[in-house]
């Protein structure tokens, strides 16, 4: 049965915490930046460092600064049908837009991506990809596809490889199917749906909160927007919607782009933020508040 986002994200959570944060690391002030000041950064602590932080830090005689060490990150895609990006697709097949995405969104998160890999919709072979990972000392694997019902073979192969099952679904939309499992005292496990928009909202509102407590910085906390129009949704499901923001007399206020089951990867370019529904109720009316978190 599926479980409320909150119950799925403290899981995830709970789990973390069990296995711990990595220690800090001490680097020298031109490498710092980008980085995320530890508890012992003079006030700067769970901040991103920028040079404004540099500068406060060398004008108080300080060569080093205390960061987190980044978290250790192994991403695997799943699907026969996917081709790189470059490669013009036969009939059948498609280009594997999530692994550069993914790529890039974790070292803006700062992660360390230890290891990537892409396999066929085959079992056996996604086990040994995701066994040989498990030997690199990673904080969370990340893989993407095998979790639909026509291909549902992740979620058993994490099984047999002595994962514990967190959650197998949950009720969001897009990313229903999200799975969530821990490997004892290894890392992590976060199983993304395939299609491209539900592997962005999965790993924006699972691995983010994630990947933020594993560096050390606040639970993060959205603003409030007035909702321009009346929104359908589906009853008893959160849903993580593309929104575009307005300032206005009133304050701030959103319009959401566009269904968030939509595949359609332009209405991302057009948002500048996310809007969270919650789960009562099938629509909520124009002129209520809704939730809003950056992109």
């Amino acid at each position: 049965a599926a479980i409320s986002y909150a119950a799925a994200l403290e899981r995830l959570l709970a789990a973390a915490r069990a296995r711990g944060r990595r220690p800090f690391q001490t680097v020298p002030l031109k490498d710092a930046v980008g980085r995320v000041a530890s508890s012992d950064a003079h006030g700067s602590a769970g901040q991103r460092l920028e040079p404004r932080h540099v500068l406060a830090l060398a004008a108080l005689g300080v060569a080093r600064a205390p960061v987190r060490l980044r978290p250790r990150v192994a991403f695997i895609s799943t699907g026969g049908e996917l081709i790189d990006c470059e490669r013009k697709p036969s009939p059948g097949q498609i280009r594997n837009s999530t692994a550069p995405y993914l790529v890039a969104a974790l070292d803006q998160l700062g992660c360390q991506l230890v290891a990537r890999a892409s396999v066929a919709d085959d079992p056996s072979i996604f086990a040994a990809r995701v066994e040989e990972m498990l030997e690199q000392d990673l904080d969370l694997v990340l893989a993407t596809g095998g979790l639909s019902e026509r291909r549902d073979f992740v979620p058993g192969a994490v099984a047999r490889l002595g994962g514990e099952t967190l959650f197998d679904e949950t009720a969001t939309r897009p990313c229903q199917s999200a799975l969530g499992a821990r490997f004892g005292h290894g890392p992590l496990f976060l199983g993304l749906p395939g299609d491209p928009m539900a592997t962005v909202v999965a790993l924006r509102f699972f691995a983010v909160p994630l990947l933020r407590w594993w560096l050390g910085q606040p639970e993060e906390q959205p603003r409030a927007a007035r909702l321009l129009e009346r929104v359908e949704k589906p009853a008893g499901l959160r849903c993580f919607y593309r929104g575009k923001l307005e300032e206005g007399p009133q304050g701030l206020a959103t319009r959401c782009l566009e269904d968030p089951a939509s595949t359609h990867i332009q209405s991302l370019l057009e948002a500048d933020a996310w809007v969270v529904l919650p789960e009562e109720g099938d629509a909520v009316e124009r002129g209520a508040e809704a939730a809003v978190y950056p992109l």
